[in-house]
């Protein structure tokens, strides 16, 4: 298999990665088990080798059960003969609240206990290589959530670990009691990112945290590596950026709504603006462009992708190409970060 044009390493850590890691939130919804199969070979096949997914992806569905664990799972038995040779690093999450309860925090020891079983038993492995925390429980010290996650770790049921949805000061709460404990603790963060800026108020799940200025600052001062999801902000760019004047399946009327009210805003006109001009200079697309953006950052950044077709995913390898300057990132970004 190849192993890829490049790799990131993720500090701290034994790690070294495709500067993309492909997400499976929508396997088993969206994206049918066979065409999610085909998905997980042509990212190989690219030299992919970092896959995201998480103990409730799929659990929305009438069945409740992960299914994008379960699929991911299947697809690892089913191609355990050439995974032997160049082996996929896999990422899960645990600790999410109830569906029926999402302000409730499931962060006691048996709470992760049960969702790291769980996961191994799901996707047929005796060990993950990156944990994350799906979401935090700010009453608890950050101290008493590392403790059952370093156990695991001696226990060789997880590799590293990593949070999900956690502010700036839990995260450096944590570092700092990693410190002192002696352990590595976190070894990077998941949090909602991309060029496209959030409206405040635009998501209705309060528990989801987006990168921040104080975030940034923390990522700046540590090097602690940045693995964004929504990454691409659902394609907003891309779809506005479409023309009906020389795109026949263009539809302006087809942005979905909950894009419009996320992002639709004086400053992401400014960066489309930017967006259109450059992708005409460089001959690229926008798409390519936004990703390019997030890997241009002064500490490793890893976007999590969701491409639902084989266009899409070609379309990732073409934004390795993109390399840019500072200068372009901070144009890009049109005067602000978020």
């Amino acid at each position: 298999m190849p192993t890829g044009r490049r790799r990131t390493a993720i500090p701290g850590t034994d790690l070294s990665v495709h500067p993309f890691c492909l997400g499976t939130g929508p396997f088993g919804d969206a994206i049918p088990e066979e065409r999610a199969f085909d998905l997980l070979d042509r990212f190989r096949a690219t030299g992919g080798n970092f896959v995201d997914t998480a103990n409730v992806y799929g659990r929305w569905l009438p069945a409740g059960e992960n299914v994008g664990e379960a699929i991911l799972g299947r697809y690892l038995r089913a191609r355990r003969a050439s995974l032997g040779e160049d082996p996929l690093v896999i990422a899960t999450k645990g600790a999410h609240p109830a569906l029926s309860d999402m302000g409730r925090p499931r962060m006691r020891p048996a709470d992760l206990r049960q969702d790291l079983e769980d996961s191994l038993r799901t996707l047929g492995l005796e060990r993950i290589d990156f944990y994350w925390l799906h979401r935090d429980a700010p009453s608890l010290p950050a101290d008493a959530i590392l403790e059952p996650l370093e156990r695991f770790r001696e226990e060789g049921k997880v590799r590293w670990i990593g949070c999900s949805n956690w502010r700036a000061s839990r995260v450096a709460e944590a570092r700092d009691a990693a410190r002192k404990a002696g352990v590595p603790g976190f070894c990077a963060v998941q949090d909602r990112w991309s060029l496209a800026a959030l409206n405040p108020g635009a998501s209705p799940d309060p528990t989801l945290v987006a990168m921040d200025d104080d975030l940034y600052a923390l990522h700046l001062e540590t090097g602690l590596a940045a693995i964004p999801y929504s990454a691409q902000a659902g394609g907003y760019f891309a779809k506005r950026a479409r023309d009906p004047a020389t795109d026949p399946a263009a539809d302006p009327a087809a942005m979905p709504r909950h894009l419009q009210a996320a992002h639709d805003n004086p400053l992401n006109d400014r960066r489309l603006h930017r967006l259109l001009e450059m992708a005409r200079t460089l001959d690229t697309t926008v798409s390519r462009l936004s990703l390019a953006f997030l890997l241009a950052q002064p500490f490793p950044t890893i976007p999590i992708v969701g491409p639902r077709t084989p266009a899409q995913l070609a379309d990732l390898d073409a934004a390795l190409d993109l390399v840019l300057s500072d200068g372009d990132r901070d144009r890009l970004a049109a005067g602000r970060r978020f």
